[in-house]
């Protein structure tokens, strides 16, 4: 079993204006940034927005730090220190790993895993965060490996990330369900690990996509009491 992580495990705002970021800036503004706070989250969107459209061509993944330092050199009028841009991507993990968790889906992977004996959380999180996430949910001991893409240099739905999280588990594709909510778009959580010929269940709340009623999911802790009305991990 592969759970994606933002947006599957944890709720997840994919508007980074609106994820807080004062502990940050006030960092920011100890290094010499003079912009005030409202502007910082607009920088931020837009650093990162860039460097994902980039990225989207080919799916290569870039690190926190990479878009850090693309962000300091947008409001600095000096070069940023390698210090500097560790000082900021860990202030940035510390702000994400303080956002809420939903009891709701704390229990998930371990009902799933009483079921499937395989599990992984695969996101493409840069650092820490994933990993810190699922301690503070408590899951943490119940998944087998933790792939994530800044690791491997690619972003889903490149077929290399499905791939290196089943080689972690040391299982196959047709042994394995992927579990993830694309919002926009089923790319990654569902026509990609499809391409590599696993079955997928999506988190689909408003049916937007055109996919079989049997893998919509509305939330992901519907997947025990749906993976039990199945005779595998493929049906």
């Amino acid at each position: 079993m592969l759970f994606d992580f933002f947006g599957t495990l944890v709720e997840y705002n994919s508007s980074r204006r609106e994820q807080g970021y004062h502990a940050t800036h006030a960092l920011a503004r100890r290094l010499g940034v003079e912009i005030a706070y409202q502007p910082f989250p607009d920088r931020w969107e837009d650093t990162f927005t860039s460097l994902d459209r980039r990225n989207a061509i080919d799916h290569r993944e870039y690190s926190m730090a990479e878009g850090v330092s693309c962000l300091l050199e947008s409001v600095l009028d000096r070069p940023a220190t390698s210090i500097e841009i560790d000082e900021v991507v860990a202030s940035r993990l510390d702000e994400w790993n303080r956002r809420p968790l939903p009891a709701g889906h704390r229990g998930v992977p371990r009902r799933v895993g009483e079921r499937l004996p395989a599990r992984c959380a695969d996101e493409h999180a840069r650092g820490p965060v994933v990993p810190d996430h699922l301690t503070a949910m408590g899951v943490m001991a119940s998944l087998d490996a933790v792939v994530t893409s800044v690791e491997l240099g690619w972003r889903k739905p490149h077929p290399s990330t499905y791939r290196a999280a089943l080689a972690a588990l040391g299982t196959t594709a047709a042994d394995t369900v992927f579990v993830g909510d694309t919002r926009d778009t089923r790319d990654a959580d569902d026509d990609g690990p499809r391409g590599v010929g696993m079955p997928a269940f999506l988190i689909d709340t408003g049916g937007v996509h055109d996919i079989d009623e049997s893998h919509r999911l509305t939330n992901v802790v519907d997947l025990s009491a749906r993976l039990a009305r199945t005779n595998g991990p493929g049906r």
